[in-house]
Formats: C-alpha cells, sequence, structure tokens
C-alpha cells in the first residue's frame, strides 16, 4: 500500500521518507508488524514507524497483514 500511494503522488522509491504512521489497533497486530518492520521500511525507504491511536481523520485506507508462519 505504501508504494502504491507513493506511485500515486509520484514519489520515487529513492527519496526516502521520514516516516509512516502506523494505526496501532492492537497489540497482536503491532507485535506481527514488528517482526517485520525493518523488512517493511527497508523496501519502502522509510526512517521510521511511528503508532497512532486516534485514528479519526487520518485513515482512509486499510490494510490485513497475512504472515504464514
Amino acid at each position: 500500500m505504501i508504494l502504491s500511494l507513493r506511485r500515486k503522488v509520484n514519489l520515487k522509491v529513492r527519496q526516502p521518507l521520514r516516516k509512516i504512521m502506523v494505526p496501532g489497533i492492537d497489540g497482536n497486530f503491532k507485535s506481527k508488524f514488528d517482526s517485520i518492520k525493518n523488512l517493511i521500511l527497508g523496501e519502502v525507504n522509510v526512517k521510521e514507524a511511528e503508532y497512532i491511536t486516534d485514528t479519526s481523520g487520518l485513515l482512509v485506507k486499510t490494510i490485513k497483514l497475512i504472515l504464514n508462519r
């Protein structure tokens, strides 16, 4: 989803972004996201991920992590 948003606003992956804001929905989601966070940040060229709790007015798209473990 991050890559598609970058394409939509014409930001190349070469240009690093400072941070992404991830909704901290629950502890289970956070632990799954933390397990692959470095991989995601490296692939989309983002320096850090920040969890947000108040998503009113910010969240317009959602994704679901499917981890085959």
